[in-house]
């Protein structure tokens, strides 16, 4: 059954002392629900004639006058928002920059939420960003958020996922070939001759570190007579290296790893000065490679190899992907951008005083959007 309300009980509603609704402004201009959203989000697809009534409707009900709500009556550039797991990371830092690059070269304002790795702050933003009827939103989730996804693209408001699979395709999203970059980074002290390794690593809910760690079994089971202990902690900080590395040194030194993987740099670089502090040298007596770049390791005493993220890139992209959605909504076809790290390979695996070597990034690519 579908109710309705008439122009009086809509006009009432809004004397009630609470919050007009959207269904209030429907009545009163006398237009579907639908028409609202589309008159607010995206204003191209609706008659000047249609956005004139729910303008004067939403002028006289005292609705909510947002960024959306004033671009339609004055012509303002189209609003956006990201949200970031925690922003004392390069990759959060990376993929802000990359999304304001690419909004800002599609003419559109955004807007930065940070959650600080806090999963109930995540929520309240997008919450936020929603509620002020945003014209689309960049997620870069701390972890599984598929629930907060549905829940935007049930509004109705566009959404781009970095770095997350969330396994629908009603949304675009950039990824980064985190089996890859696991791969990669076992591979290179396989190669150097490393036969027990240990994959460092936190947060046991993060699918990124999942995928790494997939990838860092794949390259193991690839050569004969290699090893691989995992050992977790609930974060990815320099003292969870500091404790990681306790746990090594714990271990009688013929079982001790000749190659450790950390899952962040900043855990190297806990991992390096607890290991330093006992007398046991990297690179000498044992390996290290972070899968991803951190700037507060740049100061390290030894330069830890590491693979990069494209950060900067997929925030762009997922700019790019958000605007055109917004531009073309009938048109738009959504997918999934895969972009690829890159190795850098420093003294922490060649040896002291080497100089650092780039290995290109296989071949990005793209496919239309089923993240399953």
């Amino acid at each position: 059954m579908v109710e309705s309300e008439s122009e009086s009980d809509a006009q009432r509603g809004a004397t009630r002392g609470s919050r007009p609704s959207m269904r209030e402004v429907a009545s009163l201009a006398g237009v579907s629900i639908a028409t609202v959203s589309y008159a607010i989000r995206s204003p191209s697809r609706v008659s000047a004639t249609t956005r004139e009534k729910v303008q004067r409707a939403i002028d006289d009900l005292g609705f909510v006058v947002n960024s959306a709500a004033r671009s339609m009556r004055t012509g303002g550039t189209p609003g956006m928002g990201v949200v970031v797991g925690d922003l004392s990371h390069s990759f959060s830092v990376g993929v802000v920059r990359g999304a304001q690059a690419g909004a800002r070269d599609s003419g559109a304002t955004m807007l930065i939420a940070n959650a600080d790795r806090d999963d109930w702050e995540q929520s309240r933003y997008i919450e936020l960003f929603d509620q002020a009827r945003l014209q689309g939103i960049i997620l870069a989730p701390l972890d599984e958020s598929r629930a907060e996804i549905a829940r935007l693209r049930e509004h109705g408001s566009p959404v781009v996922v970095v770095n997350y699979r969330s396994g629908a395709d009603d949304h675009c999203t950039v990824l980064m070939d985190n089996d890859d970059v696991g791969y990669r980074a076992a591979d290179h002290l396989i190669s150097l001759g490393c036969r027990r390794l240990v994959f460092a690593t936190g947060y046991a809910r993060a699918q990124p570190l999942h995928e790494r760690r997939h990838g860092i079994e794949r390259a193991v089971a690839d050569r004969d007579g290699v090893g691989l202990d995992v050992l977790m902690r609930e974060r990815v900080d320099a003292e969870d290296g500091r404790a990681i590395a306790r746990r090594i040194l714990a271990t009688p030194l013929e079982a001790r790893p000749d190659g450790v993987i950390a899952a962040t740099e900043i855990m190297a670089l806990g991992l390096l000065q607890e290991l330093a502090a006992e007398g046991v040298r990297v690179p000498e007596d044992m390996l290290l490679i972070s899968t991803e770049e951190d700037w507060r390791a740049v100061d390290a005493p030894v330069r830890i190899s590491r693979l990069k993220e494209p950060a900067f890139e997929m925030g762009r992209q997922a700019a790019v992907l958000l605007a055109d959605e917004i531009a073309n909504p009938e048109t738009h076809r959504h997918r999934t951008v895969t972009l690829a790290a890159t190795l850098f390979a420093a003294e922490s695996t060649l040896g002291r005083g080497a100089p650092t070597v780039e290995e290109s990034p296989s071949q990005s690519h793209e496919r239309p959007a089923a993240n399953s």
